[in-house]
């Protein structure tokens, strides 16, 4: 199944609901090119990046980190899609140690932090730059436009790449399964069990499936640099291939 190629035509937390959002398109510091002819990382969440600790050799490269990523990698963007995790990390407890940790980690990030904006009912502080979310599904090469997110934030930040100009992705810690009773690198989320994560896996997979062919027409090549991993559709290496 093929898909249409969308170009372009042309400290302190206030609480969300006392503002409305004041995040800053990301097209105010990157555009659909910049980051031509660099190739990208992803970090995604999954268990085999749980002993992965040596970052130094991909400091100097276009990194983009998922979700919980900032307790971990200073990739060069964090990217996340849903407000219930900006809720989170932007809360604290002193109730609960590992609210305090998400949020001052959060805080003491130094990369550019983004979020797909799906509606303008979204509430994002001003330190946040939004993607805009596209209903379409499509390969988006313009980043004003927006991006596809696909539902899951692991492809919404390969989407996000692609639009940025990145001809050559890497993707870490996609998984596509859990192992054992382990769902993430991390801690992983609340209100979750295994059996869900593998569930919702399972879905996220098909997303990537469905739009790997059109991907590599596209001359784009994305590499799984997890040989065990559950998503086959684009070639594995071990990441000492390449780094």
């Amino acid at each position: 199944m093929g898909y249409l190629l969308q170009r372009r035509k042309t400290t302190q937390i206030i609480p969300r609901k006392s503002f409305p959002c004041k995040a800053r398109s990301i097209t105010e510091i990157l555009h659909s090119r910049s980051w031509e002819g660099k190739r990208s990382f992803i970090f995604c969440g999954g268990p085999s990046l749980e002993n992965f600790s040596n970052f130094e050799p991909l400091r100097n490269e276009c990194t983009i980190g998922i979700n919980k990523s900032f307790l971990k990698y200073p990739t060069t963007i964090c990217y996340a899609m849903d407000q219930r995790f900006y809720d989170s990390i932007t809360y604290t407890s002193r109730k609960d140690p590992e609210s305090s940790e998400l949020h001052n980690a959060w805080i003491s990030f130094k990369g550019i932090r983004v979020f797909s904006r799906y509606s303008e009912k979204i509430k994002l502080d001003p330190s946040i730059y939004y993607v805009t979310a596209i209903k379409n599904k499509c390969i988006s090469l313009d980043l004003c436009s927006g991006i596809y997110t696909g539902g899951n934030s692991g492809f919404g930040g390969m989407m996000l790449a692609i639009a940025l100009g990145s001809k050559q992705i890497y993707l870490l810690g996609c998984d596509m399964k859990v192992t054992g009773k382990k769902t993430h690198w991390h801690s992983g989320y609340r209100h979750q069990t295994v059996e869900n994560v593998a569930r919702v896996l399972r879905s996220f997979k098909k997303e990537f499936e469905e739009f790997a062919p059109s991907i590599q027409k596209l001359g784009i090549g994305v590499i799984n640099l997890n040989p065990d991993s559950a998503l086959d559709c684009f070639p594995k290496k071990d990441i000492r291939e390449v780094i």
